[in-house]
């Protein structure tokens, strides 16, 4: 048994694997973002207007209806999986204010990390399809 049929989500389709990751992102956000705020001193949340209970489904609404209308390529699978790891933006600001690199909301500080995990995620999802070629 080789390492690709010991991974998890080895059949998701496109939407399953685009919604696991854009939520796994999003809870993981919640989690850190509800804990800095209730355990440690000093830190406020600078968006007081945050209403995951409308966000959320119109995110879900949104992956399901691009899903059924973007055809099945592999350039628009791979701007999915893009799209879906910037939900990961939350957490990478989280932990970048926790450590003291940044004092609040600055993209160019987590785009270097969302980079690097989408060139993962990417290439690990068109190599399991192709082989080892990653093309687009």
């Amino acid at each position: 048994m080789n390492l690709k049929d010991k991974l998890p989500f080895k059949n998701f389709g496109r939407l399953e694997l685009t919604l696991t990751i854009a939520m796994l992102g999003f809870l993981t956000d919640w989690i850190m973002t509800y804990w800095m705020l209730n355990s440690l001193n000093g830190f406020s949340e600078s968006n007081q207007h945050l209403y995951p209970e409308i966000g959320l489904p119109i995110m879900v609404l949104t992956y399901v209806v691009a899903d059924f209308f973007i055809p099945r390529k592999k350039f628009f699978d791979n701007v999915f999986y893009t799209l879906s790891i910037l939900q990961w933006s939350g957490p990478v600001q989280n932990l970048l204010v926790l450590l003291n690199v940044t004092r609040g909301i600055n993209l160019i500080y987590a785009l270097p990390f969302l980079f690097i995990s989408s060139f993962v995620v990417i290439h690990f999802k068109v190599n399991r399809e192709n082989g080892s070629q990653l093309a687009i």
